[in-house]
């Protein structure tokens, strides 16, 4: 699936360290998640999170999730790292 360019341009201008409210709602809307609605297939959002700068794509990833998931919140704390050559997450020790 391809995403249309503008699109992708109009997101990847958003700034994942300052990206507001506003932002998140404009970027998930042109994911085509919006006003409390969700999309019938998941395909179109997940190539637009795909065609993202990675720190963007992981700052709307927890907000899409949120809204397919709502009243579920995003754990906090340390970020779990990735175990090298396994691809899985480990929780650091200490």
């Amino acid at each position: 699936m391809t995403v249309d360019p503008a699109i992708a341009e109009a997101a990847a201008a958003l700034d994942p360290d300052r990206i507001g409210p506003e932002e998140v709602a404009l970027a998930l809307g042109l994911a085509g998640i919006g006003d409390g609605v969700l999309p019938v297939r998941m395909a179109p959002v997940l190539a637009v999170l795909q065609a993202l700068p990675p720190r963007l794509a992981a700052r709307l990833l927890p907000e899409v999730i949120g809204r397919l998931y709502p009243g579920v919140e995003a754990p906090r704390g340390p970020r779990p790292r990735a175990v090298p050559g396994r691809g899985a997450a480990i929780t650091p020790k200490g």
